[in-house]
């Protein structure tokens, strides 16, 4: 059985469940998330 947000949900779905936990006031630390390819929450490297 899968367990619901582990299975590869859109990433538009992801943003918009994160902002709303920002929102209601869940501190992005506290945010957990996994990535099954590039992580494209992470800023750019800086040469």
């Amino acid at each position: 059985m899968r367990h619901p947000g582990r299975d590869g949900a859109p990433l538009p779905f992801r943003r918009e469940v994160r902002g709303a936990l920002l929102r209601v006031g869940v501190p992005a630390a506290r945010i957990r998330y996994e990535v099954f390819g590039p992580d494209l929450w992470l800023p750019a490297p800086t040469p």
